[in-house]
């Protein structure tokens, strides 16, 4: 007993000690202060902190008004004003990553043995997740947002529904909510009804216990949804459906809301996403009976239980049982019926609520489930007892380099195991699929060789551990060499191919990472750091319709740029109305009609200046440096020009 409970101590420390490695990747791979969904976010917790920020700035003031993440804000205003709103930021990625990384070890630990838990955190970092609407499943991130930081909870959430915890997973899903208040009670309906299918199947002796406790947590999630619909109503009067849906789904967020503009090849990897997670299922479920079954000693036709073992670094102390599995297909297919009712209810029968709920988001948790499912599986096949198996491994986890490689392997070997009970010497089918992932799986680093790299590492240090807890202490030596040496394989893979071979050991870890604002070094930010200096800080600003970083960086208002959209009907409302006066009305929308507006922006004129400068009260104008304009021109960079526009300025 007493070694059983060191040896897990042991490893849970292990599957610590990897999402900590993880989790520094995963947040200085490619980190970045101020940019992308930040730049809508950074001016409201600003506000928060300082209620005289950017006063003339009319997204900052509209924002502060209403927004779905003033929870997300007002958590961190309070470190903000101790260590300063980079270092919260930074380190709120970095806490929020590793956190992810550990909850999806001990998932999977819990599922499947800690063998799975090591496994199941390099998917993390592979960049093999699906996409449909925009990085609707990316569980993690360089650059921390709302969805992110509210990760964690919502991941406890979802496994607390697999393990049948009702009030833990209402708990964890208010706690997202609060953070992000869709996400996390999105998450804690689906966990919800997910249990209550479970309930149905194979509960039925225990309703009167699981029907408190699920009514509890149901009370808990409705609670949190009357707040936000009672306590933090939007401002000014509602517009109709039609323009609301037209407004946010087909001129704004296309590429969130409209399954007819996602890219093809998103569907593609995400069925090859699909495939392997369900080929993980099936081996686990069908053919290896769960890992803790696998290693148990021969069931009794008597009893159907096997005699008791010493605890394994990969062994359960129990199978996946029949409700877990039941509830994660159930998880699965409430997330497939909701991007099926965000298709029917956003393009064919528009309804607002559904367009509101981004239905596409919650792909992030099918996401997830394919991981465990993933690493349950990888752990199994190393406790195969044919020894070339074991090395199908090495195969699997090169090839979640790609959603095709992934799927496809995940296939192959499914189809294999089913040969191998009817057909001897299915170890060189073996041998040979994982030679052929091998080398498809590096010909694949000619793309994102950057994510890729820091994947090899972390999957081989996984390698690293299971192998060295597999083999007995005489046999230590001999086993340290096989798995560094593993490690060094990965990594030569991850490293040197094809490109940059001397010098990218420090790319593994950094990417020139931005950490404040005085880090980006464009010509963007040489005009705003010119205009944070040389400018009255009441000074109004005329951008290109992409230059959110204007206003963080040169800490003056703009009149209106394309990312920073307002979630409530008004301020959409006059968004929009802003973006047509100073740019012109687009005909394209989403991305392309934001490259649009930049193109028309290239060849505005003086006349057009004019007309904006009274109605947004316009004392300054950054221009593209190829724009004709006649307006006193105050300082030049490579791209840009500022000319000064204000009352007592006028063109030559």
């Amino acid at each position: 007993m007493i070694r059983a409970a060191t040896a897990r101590r042991r490893d849970l420390f292990l599957v610590a000690l990897l999402a900590l490695l993880a989790g520094l990747l995963l947040t200085f791979q490619v980190y970045r202060y101020g940019c992308g969904d930040q730049l809508t976010q950074i001016p409201l917790v600003k506000r928060f902190i300082d209620g005289g920020y950017l006063p003339q700035d009319f997204f900052t003031n509209r924002v502060a008004e209403f927004s779905p993440h003033e929870g997300y804000a007002a958590l961190l205003v309070w470190p903000a004003r101790i260590i300063g709103l980079p270092a919260v930021y930074l380190l709120g990625t970095l806490l929020s990553n590793t956190t992810t990384a550990l909850i999806t070890g001990l998932a999977a630990r819990d599922l499947f043995g800690t063998g799975a838990g090591l496994l199941a955190i390099p998917l993390l970092l592979s960049g093999t997740v699906i996409r449909l609407g925009i990085n609707s499943a990316v569980i993690t991130g360089g650059s921390l947002i709302p969805q992110q930081l509210a990760m964690p909870f919502c991941l406890l959430a979802i496994w607390a529904a697999v393990r049948g915890c009702p009030l833990f997973c209402a708990g964890a899903a208010v706690i997202g909510a609060v953070i992000h208040p869709l996400a996390g009670l999105g998450v804690g309906a689906i966990g919800l009804a997910a249990m209550g299918g479970r309930l149905v199947v194979f509960e039925r002796d225990h309703v009167r216990g699981w029907l408190g406790r699920m009514g509890a947590a149901a009370v808990l999630i409705g609670i949190m949804t009357v707040i936000w619909l009672v306590q933090f109503p939007p401002p000014g009067d509602r517009i109709s459906t039609d323009r609301f849906i037209a407004i946010m789904a087909g001129f704004r967020l296309p590429h969130h809301h409209l399954p007819s503009v996602f890219p093809r090849r998103d569907y593609v990897d995400a069925a090859w996403i699909v495939l392997a997670g369900g080929a993980a299922w099936w081996y686990i479920r069908f053919t290896s009976q769960g890992v803790g079954a696998l290693l148990a000693a021969p069931r009794s036709r008597e009893t159907g239980r096997g005699k008791q073992r010493p605890y394994h670094i990969h062994s359960r102390p129990d199978r996946l049982q029949d409700g877990q599995g039941l509830t994660i297909a159930l998880i699965a297919a409430l997330v497939g019926g909701l991007c099926l009712i965000g298709y029917v209810f956003v393009e064919l029968i528009p309804v607002r609520l559904v367009v509101t709920a981004q239905t596409f988001r919650f792909l992030f948790v099918l996401n997830w489930l394919v991981m465990l499912l993933v690493g349950g599986a990888l752990a199994a096949y190393l406790e195969s007892r044919e020894r070339l198996d074991r090395y199908v491994v090495i195969g699997l986890l090169l090839a979640a380099v790609s959603p095709a490689l992934l799927g496809i392997f995940h296939a192959l070997i499914a189809i294999q195991r089913w040969m191998a009970r009817r057909i001897r010497h299915t170890s060189t089918i073996s041998a040979a699929l994982t030679a052929v992932m091998a080398v498809l799986s590096v010909m694949h680093y000619t793309t994102d060789h950057m994510t890729r790299r820091a994947y090899m590492l972390v999957a081989g240090f996984a390698l690293v551990f299971i192998f060295l807890e597999r083999c007995p202490t005489l046999r230590r030596t001999r086993a340290a060499g096989i798995a560094y040496g593993l490690v060094i394989a990965f990594a030569l893979v991850g490293l040197l191919w094809p490109e940059n071979a001397l010098g990218v050991v420090g790319e593994i870890l950094f990417d020139n990472p931005v950490i404040t604002l005085a880090d980006w070094d464009t010509p963007e930010a040489e005009v705003s750091h010119w205009a944070h200096d040389r400018t009255p800080p009441d000074a109004v600003f005329l951008t290109p319709p992409e230059f959110g970083l204007f206003r963080l960086i040169a800490e003056r208002a703009i009149v209106v740029d394309y990312k920073a959209f307002l979630f409530y009907d008004v301020g959409m409302v006059e968004w929009q109305q802003r973006l047509f006066d100073c740019y012109g009305k687009p005909d394209t929308n989403g991305f392309a009609a934001a490259a649009e507006l930049d193109a028309a922006y290239y060849h505005i004129t003086d006349a057009k200046i004019a007309a904006l400068r009274d109605p947004y009260s316009v004392t300054y104008a950054v221009l593209y440096l190829d724009t004709v304009t006649d307006y006193p021109v105050l300082f030049t960079t490579g791209t840009f020009q500022v000319v000064d526009v204000g009352p007592g300025s006028s063109a030559k």
